[in-house]
């Protein structure tokens, strides 16, 4: 067994504040896991800003989030992947990743991807044959589409990935097969929960905070804003600290919130009465910390919250059900596959 562990983290990036949370939630979890299978261990968040700044045409930068929030849903993925296949930018670019001797190097988030895939193969190929470990955890996509997934099965297949743990039965079915261990665990914004944050008096009142970022959602947001304002005073959010990426413009409302603190949202999420977004990561925080919250988006990464809620997440205002025994599981196995692994 290595005396001391070093581990790293590829934190994500910042566009919007659901990374943030998953990038809590996933070093919260990989610490915990190491601390039961190690120690003395160190554990690292690493950038990989560098590979995704270089990744898009400078005229397309301000552009590309907005227009990807308004394309979605009207073309269909397999197309959007060929396009993002074509337009990426896929040179490799210095990073400090590869020039750290990690024993272990950690991703999480919406990774299995075809445009993370393309914007990091060859970081992916470079520490696969390194003597570094890659592991996936709370990993999953937003597409699932035939043609990402024959893309990412074929660098898979050719790369030396030791471990996943997917945040959704589909990526756990797509792509356990190319991992020495897998796990059908959740994502790692559920962990949020388990990290000490202030929490000072808040002088508001009953309140329900609506979270609508998609373009398609702004009839539902103005439908689900007359319903829930019978009962509760309103807050409207926004998940984009830099607003000039999104759609939903912020406006000089007493209402509205934007904030580049992910603390702020979390005590936002945590002491309201309900929560409804067409956002995953604004639901996935509030139902950690206990709150009632409502899906209002048919996404295929709905099937996420099944583990950990009381009951259909788009059809109702749900709370937690048995998240902390799926928390216990989780990094559980983690632990165990590490101590595996540094034992080979």
């Amino acid at each position: 067994m290595t005396d001391r562990i070093t581990a790293g983290y590829v934190t994500q990036n910042q566009y919007n504040i659901g990374n943030a949370f998953i990038d809590i939630g996933a070093l919260e979890q990989i610490d915990s896991a190491l601390d039961r299978a190690f120690e003395q261990y160190e554990l690292v968040p690493v950038s990989d800003h560098s590979l995704l700044n270089s990744s898009i045409p400078t005229p397309l930068r301000k552009i590309t989030n907005p227009l990807w929030r308004f394309v979605e849903d009207k073309v269909p993925r397999g197309i959007i992947d060929r396009l993002l296949e074509r337009s990426l930018g896929g040179e490799h670019k210095f990073n400090l990743i590869e020039q750290y001797d990690f024993d272990f190097l950690f991703i999480s988030g919406c990774v299995l991807t075809l445009p993370y895939f393309h914007i990091h193969r060859k970081l992916l190929e470079n520490i696969s044959e390194s003597s570094t470990t890659l592991i996936f955890i709370g990993a999953g996509s937003n597409s699932y589409s035939n043609y990402e997934q024959k893309y990412l099965s074929k660098i898979l297949s050719k790369i030396d990935t030791s471990l996943m743990i997917s945040r959704d039965r589909t990526a756990y079915d797509y792509y356990g097969e190319f991992f020495d261990y897998t796990m059908d665990g959740i994502d790692s914004a559920f962990f949020v929960n388990k990290i000490e944050y202030s929490e000072p008096p808040m002088a508001l009142d009953e309140y329900s905070v609506l979270t609508f970022d998609k373009y398609k959602s702004m009839e539902k947001e103005k439908k689900v804003m007359r319903e829930v304002e019978k009962t509760y005073d309103i807050i409207q959010a926004c998940h984009a600290p830099h607003p000039v990426r999104s759609f939903r413009s912020i406006e000089p409302r007493d209402e509205d919130f934007v904030s580049d603190l992910p603390e702020d949202y979390l005590r936002l999420y945590a002491n309201a009465e309900e929560v409804h977004s067409d956002r995953i990561h604004a639901c996935v925080p509030t139902i950690a910390l206990g709150g009632r919250c409502m899906l209002h988006n048919e996404s295929l990464r709905a099937p996420m919250f099944e583990k950990v809620t009381s009951g259909n997440i788009t059809q109702q205002v749900v709370r937690k059900s048995g998240l902390e025994e799926v928390q216990r599981e989780q990094v559980e196995f983690l632990a165990d596959r590490l101590t595996d692994l540094d034992e080979k």
